[in-house]
């Protein structure tokens, strides 16, 4: 957990491969650091050194370390949004492993790819490769590697609306990480089950989880990440009707993301930041900050960033008054939820659509889609969600 301890261990062993002319040994050397800078979130930093240590290893012919480098060259594409990219890479990296024999990297790449399909919207897709990946994992015993997997599996689940499916699969992750003690990876686990909590209605077991997310994240010296879940922090704040505190977050992440440049993020702080202001009543700003991240999102690969910002447009232009413009917001919102198969966020976009009816004149519609909404949501155990649609027909 010692990030900057790390580091210098990392640059010694570079310095020392260098002093004895050992070509392989830098090039592993700058690997790690690249991948200790992909953890904490600095993605240009890890792009230099994983690029450096792909030169050399194509140089000396090492095959195995070359699909090590394009691996992790791949994983900074996707988080940096350059996911078309990114998959032409992980199924490069794919076929070298088989060709080496290496069913690790092969159960790693399936992984990768599964995750690419998820954020393409390919639910079912996403759940094949994960299901192909895990068994080789559990066949191979890599108790670090099938948490991973695992965890995966419950956010492809949480998508498609099983949040029981999704609670088990991210209980066995946490309870994996903690035995091993990868006090890293807990932190991704924790936030996710922050996120289902909130889902599922329980505001102050999320916020539980959030916090304790982000405290690891600082400990470990990870601002980038702390910052992505300061962003899933401030939604849960607002939730709490807290706009204060939620603005103060979002605008804490947002100083981290615009430095690193990750567009995605970017814009899903800045819907963020506009949900708060407009529940404040701050709408002027609320207006400007949504335009950005509209600006911002416009290129995004990820349809979550898209449904975000529409969403958010749409409750800034109905705390407005602006019915129209609200309808057709959400409207676009809902299609950005069910084209990527994200069925929690399509229900969210129905219950604003219903609410706007409601205040713009057609109860009757509304209150037979809330009706709908509450059943579909007590269904799926989206219970925040539910309670919303039975007080606004109330």
């Amino acid at each position: 957990g010692d990030s900057k301890r790390a580091a210098a261990l990392f640059e010694e062993a570079r310095q020392a491969s260098a002093a004895a002319g050992d070509r392989g040994g830098i090039a592993r050397a700058l690997q790690r650091v690249g991948v200790l800078n992909y953890r904490q979130g600095n993605l240009k930093e890890a792009r230099t050194f994983v690029e450096q240590s792909l030169a050399i290893f194509r140089e000396s012919g090492d095959e195995g370390g070359q699909a090590a480098a394009l691996n992790n060259l791949a994983n900074i594409e996707g988080d940096a949004g350059a996911i078309d990219e990114s998959l032409r890479t992980h199924e490069r990296v794919l076929e070298l492993q088989r060709r080496l024999g290496n069913q690790r990297g092969v159960a790693g790449s399936l992984g990768n790819i599964a995750s690419i399909f998820q954020y393409q919207g390919d639910m079912a897709g996403s759940l094949r490769k994960h299901e192909e990946s895990l068994a080789i994992l559990r066949e191979l015993g890599d108790k670090s590697a099938i948490a991973v997997e695992v965890n995966n599996m419950g956010r492809v689940l949480a998508s498609q609306g099983n949040l029981p499916g999704a609670q088990k699969m991210f209980e066995e992750a946490l309870a994996i990480k903690k035995e091993i003690g990868n006090r890293g990876s807990m932190s991704f686990t924790l936030r996710d089950l922050g996120e289902l909590r909130a889902a599922q209605g329980d505001l102050a077991g999320g916020r539980q989880f959030l916090e304790e997310s982000i405290s690891i994240r600082e400990e470990l010296g990870q601002a980038v990440r702390a910052a992505e879940t300061r962003i899933s922090l401030a939604a849960l704040a607002n939730e709490e009707g807290k706009g204060a505190e939620a603005e103060a977050l979002a605008r804490r992440a947002l100083d981290v993301l615009v430095k690193e440049g990750l567009r995605d993020e970017h814009a899903f702080a800045l819907a963020a930041l506009a949900d708060a202001l407009a529940a404040q009543g701050k709408l002027d700003e609320a207006r400007k900050t949504i335009a950005t991240a509209k600006t911002v999102s416009a290129k995004s690969d990820a349809a979550y960033v898209r449904f975000a910002v529409r969403l958010v447009a749409g409750r800034v232009a109905f705390a407005a008054g602006r019915f129209p413009e609200t309808s057709r917001e959400l409207r676009d919102a809902l299609q950005e939820a069910r084209r990527g198969g994200l069925y929690g966020e399509a229900l969210e976009a129905r219950l604003a659509l219903a609410q706007n009816d409601l205040r713009s004149g057609k109860a009757a519609a509304a209150r037979q889609a809330l009706e709908g909404i509450e059943t579909d949501a007590r269904a799926k155990g989206f219970l925040g969600i539910a309670e919303k649609a039975s007080r606004a027909r109330a």
